[in-house]
């Protein structure tokens, strides 16, 4: 059982990690708070420009880090009568 749980939990903390390291990109990368320069020469085309999708990209990684994040609290399944005939003793 406690290998399911590890099934479970490593995928997810890896989950975090990257859901993580996501949202650092989408705020670096975002011309009010990051570290790129502007690629055009009003900075207000450029807040425009990458406004759409620092906010998508860090909605999306937040959910997907909702999600990680419930999967870290999850419990692994009891064992069933299945799994316990197919293993050898």
């Amino acid at each position: 059982m406690l290998s399911s749980i590890h099934n479970i939990r490593r995928p997810a903390f890896s989950l975090v990690l990257a859901c993580l390291t996501a949202i650092a990109f989408f705020v670096l990368t975002d011309p009010r708070v990051g570290l790129v320069p502007y690629t055009t020469p009003n900075p207000v085309d450029a807040l425009r420009q990458a406004e759409v999708g620092t906010t998508v990209g860090i909605a999306g990684a937040s959910l997907v880090l909702v999600v990680a994040l419930f999967l870290c609290t999850r419990k692994g399944s009891p064992p069933t009568m299945e799994s316990a005939k197919s293993k050898p003793m």
